[in-house]
């Protein structure tokens, strides 16, 4: 905790486990405040922030899923294009040995 002013300034570590124990603990929200020794508008300001991150990380972990599929997806076909690029480099090898023993016939 950083003091400025006079205010004391809580680290964004620190409020997640004043807010996380406040949920847990299903203690009055006054309960909280009094043991922490913070004012209720910051609690209830704290939560706000907390579900909203919640909700954020909800959001990304879904994004990162559909990430996560999309780089399958293209580490599948960069194979697939590997595969035909060999097949294509054995054809054309195969053809001009072909052309350079009908040349030499």
């Amino acid at each position: 905790m950083e003091e400025t002013n006079g205010k004391k300034h809580r680290k964004a570590e620190e409020k997640y486990q004043i807010v996380k124990d406040h949920l847990i603990s299903k203690r009055q929200v006054s309960e909280t405040c009094d043991k922490y020794k913070i004012h209720t508008n910051n609690l209830y300001r704290w939560m706000d922030e907390f579900f909203a991150g919640a909700l954020e990380g909800m959001k990304n972990r879904k994004t990162n899923r559909q990430k996560d599929a999309e780089a399958r997806r293209e580490e599948r076909l960069k194979e697939e294009i590997r595969k035909k690029d060999q097949i294509i480099a054995e054809v054309v090898a195969e053809n001009l040995e072909v052309k350079k023993n009908l040349l030499e016939s």
